[in-house]
């Protein structure tokens, strides 16, 4: 018997009516173990899992309007597992391939399950749709199907006794106006990065990941504040990512979105869609110290899991009105999981060593994810970016000012966390001046040959004035002399596109300075903390904007 979708359900499949053709809502879950895998045993032990879960075997049937769903027997699905060919870059993307490959919604299983067959290793690999799967059901089925192979190589019968499915719970009213009353008057359109790229009208959704393994200091730093601030180690860190995000240009109005387990205690080993994003507001007080972040993280924290019963999908209508929908969440741009070990560093199957892999799917539907994963030696950020949002060198950048604020706020917890420094590893390893390199020589003497042979060509359109090579390089020599009169090495530019820009930017390069581009739409807050950061001097602006102490851009 078909019934109608939830909001819940709905709302996704629209987003992959945005995208079609992609795996953006696949979730895939893998394990490597040091050996081979039998394959009967593999096959025989899926099926268990799903016999024992109808959600596995539930399918969603579309048309242009609607959405159904279905649940089929055990007897009814047929879930082949198939050889999935290895790459060649050693860089798992023949697995990023096989979670990436689109779903259809018309009737058929929403799983598929693979193995590939290494030289000394194989790897298991089982994606599911979002539809029937979330997060903490990777870590139920990995350890079901662990269970139920070493119970059939054991001459034994696994598990296979149905489990009760977990019904989306009613929306309580209660939660539904705690967020409408907290979200009120919230556009997640004015809390972008002043390092994200322009914005798109049709977007790929592609994503990529960077890693970064929290250095020691960074981490000391997380210990002692559990201790001390009397606070998780997920919301110390979700604090300083707050803390990250505003001092990038997410304002002191900070929304970071956070996944929710809704399960109940007698539901914890449910397999499905039963987590709900909510949304973390932390007003950003610029003269309070981490430790009132701190506490306001906690307390927004314990708030929203109160409250997490409720999909945001019933809130938007009634918070949003008419506002125009877009591909980006309503809410927030940025997410933070906090995401324990899957499987333990000494985990076997029949005797063989396994370990976890991390598969990604290559989208995602949000600008920036951090997922930290902890461990007893070591704790690894993974950030996942849109890359319709993002260059993966500025996703490094803020993962290496992440772990260097951590520090810092070791060294200083009562410092206002705007007058926190943003620079980390590379900021601070930029040398005192630009060194020539091939590139840069080339594009001086590039334009330099320009301007000799043809001093009337036009260089740049500014607008309704028409800079000539021979104008935009005698302003870029009256730039050097000005910037090689000064004493500083670095050099801050503040200007918009066009002309003055160009010919700061010029004489900058030939003064062997090193140069900092400032955006002038970006906020005074934010321009006086990166301008703080370079330790620029002199400062050129371009005419029309007022800055102490600035010297004009010649023309």
């Amino acid at each position: 018997m078909s019934i109608a979708a939830s909001r819940k359900e709905a709302a996704m499949w629209l987003l992959e009516r945005l995208v079609p053709d992609t795996g953006v809502n696949n979730v895939a879950v893998a394990f490597e173990v040091a050996g081979r895998i039998d394959r009967g045993l593999f096959t025989a032990a899926l099926r268990a899992v799903l016999a024992r879960h109808e959600v596995l075997r539930t399918v969603f049937r579309s048309d242009d309007a609607t959405l159904t769903r279905e649940v089929l027997a055990a007897d009814q699905l047929d879930v082949p597992v198939v050889d999935i060919p290895a790459g060649d870059d050693g860089m798992d993307a023949d697995l990023t391939a096989f979670a990436a490959e689109p779903f259809e919604i018309d009737g058929r299983p929403l799983l598929r399950a693979g193995i590939r067959a290494g030289a000394d290793a194989d790897v298991c690999c089982v994606v599911v749709h979002h539809l029937n799967f979330d997060a903490m059901s990777t870590t139920i089925l990995l350890r079901e199907l662990l269970a139920g192979y070493e119970a059939l190589a054991a001459g034994g019968r696994p598990d296979d006794a149905p489990m009760a499915a977990l019904a989306e719970r009613t929306p309580n009213e209660r939660s539904v106006a705690y967020w409408r009353k907290n979200l009120d008057g919230l556009r997640a359109a004015e809390a972008g990065l002043w390092c994200a790229l322009p914005p798109v009208g049709a977007p790929s959704l592609r994503a990529r990941t960077v890693h970064h393994e929290l250095s020691a200091p960074a981490r000391a730093v997380v210990r002692r504040f559990q201790r001390e601030l009397r606070a998780s180690e997920a919301v110390v860190l979700l604090a300083a990512y707050s803390v990250l995000l505003a001092q990038h240009g997410a304002g002191s109005d900070v929304v970071i979105g956070t996944p929710v387990n809704v399960r109940d205690q007698r539901s914890m080993n449910a397999i499905g869609y039963h987590a709900n994003l909510v949304p973390l507001r932390v007003r950003v007080d610029p003269d309070a110290d981490f430790r009132a972040v701190v506490k306001q993280t906690r307390s927004t924290f314990l708030e929203a899991i109160s409250h997490a019963d409720v999909p945001l999908e019933h809130v938007s209508p009634a918070v949003l009105g008419d506002a125009p929908s877009s591909w980006r969440s309503s809410f927030f741009r940025h997410l933070f999981n906090y995401v324990p070990g899957t499987v333990d560093a000494s985990a076997t199957l029949t005797g063989m060593p396994l370990r976890h892999v991390m598969v990604e799917n290559g989208y995602s539907r949000f600008d920036l994810e951090f997922f930290i994963m902890p461990g007893e030696d070591a704790t690894t950020v993974r950030a996942a970016f849109c890359v319709d949002a993002f260059d993966a060198a500025d996703v490094g950048l803020l993962l290496q000012r992440y772990d260097a604020l951590l520090v810092r706020l070791g060294d200083d917890l009562e410092r206002p966390v705007a007058q926190l420094s943003r620079r980390g590893a590379d900021d601070l390893a930029l040398p005192a001046s630009a060194p020539e390199t091939a590139t840069t020589a080339s594009v001086l003497d590039a334009v330099h040959a320009t301007a000799a042979a043809s001093p009337d060509l036009v260089a740049v359109r500014d607008g309704a004035d028409d800079v000539s090579y021979g104008r935009l390089w005698s302003a870029a020599l009256a730039t050097r002399d000005l910037v090689a009169a000064s004493d500083g090495s670095t050099v801050a530019v503040l200007a918009p596109r066009g002309a003055e820009l160009a010919a700061a930017w010029l004489g900058v390069w030939l003064a062997g300075r090193r140069c900092v581009l400032l955006d002038p739409t970006q906020p005074i807050p934010d321009l006086a903390a990166r301008l703080a950061d370079s330790g620029a001097a002199p400062v050129l602006a371009a005419e029309g904007l007022p800055v102490p102490g600035a010297v004009r851009i010649p023309a």
